[in-house]
């Protein structure tokens, strides 16, 4: 009987071969081994389908944005101060001006990937992020944008604060500058807003309004009386109610910060720091504000002139002799200088080419001395 002849027989119903004794036991060691990768195979598989959690991702290759209709919205804006803006856009645009008054020049040769939607400067650096990971970092050098993807999934949010951070899903991430170190979990709920004031404290709201504070490597829960909306900051964080109340956090604790007498509470929106001082942007009574944040209180700087009062500001860059620089998702720019005088201009984007200069057409003036 030859081979077929016996695999024939074997698989007849009913029927059976005899095999030698050390072939009989190799036969069940295959058979052994065959079962073992199956049960290991289907674990892995119901493992993928309870987790919400993805391997890292792939790097993606940068190339420019698909231009649309309607503009290039604006971002984020980054700097040293009002004199020295760096405005960023959903396609990667990467926009400057040098001296006070000058035109705005694109410095990016190439888009990202996918749409921005956050865009800030950490130090030296301008970073941006889409809805979903990874983070992308502009390099002034050669003019384009690195990704630095993470090892998880799930929306993505990039830090307020200080030191450079970055929230994927659940998990919180930090960059030294060479490579993301993950914190630990920071619990269940979805992250709203994060604030690293260095790679060891700061803190993060939750989407249910609860506020957590890192401290000694771990997020504890701090109580306010009311949720909480918005976290933001600089070298401090700060974090307000719905109630209009503003709080810093520090030590893994929130202590209530005064308001200005001329304020009866604060909704804020953005926020800046400058060597001295951190700053927010904010609506009080219907109306767009600046404060800034002092030993003792927050104190009112100046009110934003009704002309702005449809403005959607992404971001603020103040200096410590009160100039101020609003951008707004439109384009629009509201520039209060340190003599108490505000001007206004109007960004496109979309029509500015690598190298090319905006219009040298001066600021409109918004209002005299306040």
């Amino acid at each position: 009987m030859d081979r077929r002849e016996v695999l024939a027989d074997c698989a007849a119903p009913g029927r059976s071969i005899w095999l030698p004794p050390m072939r009989a036991t190799l036969a069940s060691l295959a058979l052994a081994l065959l079962m073992v990768a199956a049960a290991d195979l289907s674990a892995h598989a119901q493992e993928a389908e309870s987790t919400d959690e993805e391997p890292a991702l792939p790097e993606p290759v940068a190339r420019p944005a698909v231009e649309r209709g309607g503009g290039d919205l604006v971002i984020g804006v980054w700097g040293a101060g009002p004199a020295d803006a760096r405005v960023v856009t959903a396609s990667g645009r990467v926009l400057a001006r040098g001296a006070a008054g000058a035109a705005w020049t694109q410095l990016n040769r190439g888009g990202v990937s996918v749409a921005l939607v956050q865009a800030r400067g950490f130090g030296a650096e301008v970073w941006a992020t889409g809805a979903q990971p990874p983070a992308f970092r502009f390099r002034t050098a050669t003019s384009t944008w690195a990704a630095l993807p993470v090892r998880r999934s799930g929306p993505a949010r990039l830090g307020s604060c200080a030191a450079r951070g970055f929230a994927s899903g659940r998990r919180v991430f930090a960059h030294d500058g060479l490579r993301w170190k993950e914190l630990r979990l920071a619990g269940r709920a979805a992250i709203a807003s994060l604030c690293l004031v260095d790679p060891a404290s700061g803190a993060l709201l939750h989407d249910d309004g609860t506020v957590k504070a890192l401290r000694a490597g771990a997020w504890r829960p701090i109580v306010l009386p009311a949720p909480a909306v918005w976290l933001g900051g600089g070298t401090v964080a700060l974090v307000a109610t719905d109630r209009g109340q503003v709080y810093r956090v520090a030590g893994g604790k929130a202590a209530r910060v005064a308001l200005d007498r001329r304020l009866a509470e604060l909704h804020p929106r953005a926020s800046a720091s400058s060597p001295k001082h951190t700053w927010v942007l904010g609506v009080a009574a219907g109306a767009s504000v600046v404060v800034r944040l002092d030993p003792r209180q927050l104190t009112l700087v100046d009110t934003v002139p009704a002309t702005f009062a449809a403005a959607d500001w992404v971001g603020l860059l103040a200096g410590d002799d009160g100039a101020l620089l609003l951008v707004a998702r439109d384009g629009t720019l509201a520039a209060r200088g340190a003599d108490g005088v505000w001007t206004s201009e109007k960004l496109k984007p979309e029509e500015l080419q690598v190298g090319a200069r905006g219009s040298e057409n001066p600021p409109a003036r918004v209002g005299g001395p306040r």
